[in-house]
């Protein structure tokens, strides 16, 4: 079954699972092109419901600079796609459409805002990409929601159109529930231990956590696993398990969080994997020690990440 969203004059031809790679969104007319694409079957993702504002001072729970007002924290299989328009498309026409198209396809909006009220465009470029457009006053922004499925899935639309170099640029997010796929990321003992032996640390994928959270899912029981072989092949080692975030929020909270989560893998290792306490430590460096670039989504969620490290 497929639903079909209009944006525009842009068809967004969406599966009922909504965002699985070989059938994620199709975009026809208007002659609108496709800038860059990303897909994650699962991740974590922040839906903004508020301006945008700039902090003044540093405060225990955020840095000196910008942050979103309100947001949900969402959980799930995440689709962006960024599309540059012709040149006689303006945001505001283009936004006026697909707030018209959203309503007609059943989304309830959450938020919207357009020019100075959405706040500096600065903040939204370090929020969603700074790949978004340039101008504070050519901004639009809305978020939405839609109960599919009786009252048991939700999906999540988030849509930034703003002008660079002259022409419109629009992103759209689509959040939906996880395709079941998501563990063939898990990294093997083996390659863990190739990895350890030639690095000394080795990124542990399939880890997961509640939203904004240091509360394990139980989806990580295979990597956990994959850990638990790795440390019981190498009795002579010792190893610490690292927590690591992007740069949204407070320098404060991301070390809290990095630290609880990497605790939080210590004792389930220890507790239900028979891992010896003695031989396992934990940390967390929050956005100090990054992967790539915070400056968009992608590069924010490489960087979330649990390391294992040799001592």
């Amino acid at each position: 079954m497929f639903r079909i969203l209009a944006l525009s004059g842009i068809f967004l031809l969406l599966s009922s699972s909504a965002l699985s790679a070989d059938s994620s969104m199709i975009h026809i007319g208007q002659k609108a092109e496709l800038f860059r694409k990303w897909h994650r079957v699962q991740d974590n993702y922040m839906l903004i419901t508020g301006p945008i504002e700039f902090q003044e001072e540093d405060t225990d729970l955020h840095s000196k600079g910008y942050r979103v007002s309100s947001a949900n924290f969402l959980s799930g299989e995440i689709v962006r796609e960024i599309f540059d328009y012709p040149v006689n498309q303006s945001p505001v026409n283009i936004f006026e459409q697909v707030r018209k198209s959203l309503e007609a396809q059943g989304y309830e909006e959450m938020f919207w805002c357009a020019g100075e009220r959405c706040g500096n465009v600065e903040g939204w470029q370090l929020y969603l990409t700074d790949l978004v457009g340039e101008h504070t006053g050519f901004q639009y922004f809305v978020s939405a929601r839609k109960v599919v499925k009786g009252d048991t899935k939700i999906d999540y639309v988030s849509f930034y159109v703003n002008e660079i170099d002259g022409q419109s640029r629009a992103m759209i997010d689509i959040i939906s529930e996880p395709v079941n796929h998501k563990f063939d990321v898990v990294i093997k003992a083996k390659e863990m231990a190739r990895t350890l032996e030639k690095d000394g640390r080795v990124i542990v994928n399939g880890i997961y956590f509640a939203t904004d959270s240091s509360e394990l899912k139980k989806e990580s029981s295979l990597a956990l696993k994959e850990m638990r072989d790795v440390i019981a092949q190498n009795t002579g080692m010792n190893f610490m398990v690292v927590g690591h975030t992007d740069n949204v929020g407070g320098v404060s909270y991301n070390m809290s969080l990095s630290k609880k989560r990497a605790e939080s893998v210590v004792k389930e290792l220890i507790s239900k994997y028979g891992v010896d306490q003695a031989r396992i430590k934990f940390n967390g460096v929050g956005p100090m020690s990054p992967l790539t670039s915070n400056s968009d989504e992608n590069g924010r969620a490489l960087n979330r990440r649990v390391e294992l490290i040799q001592l």
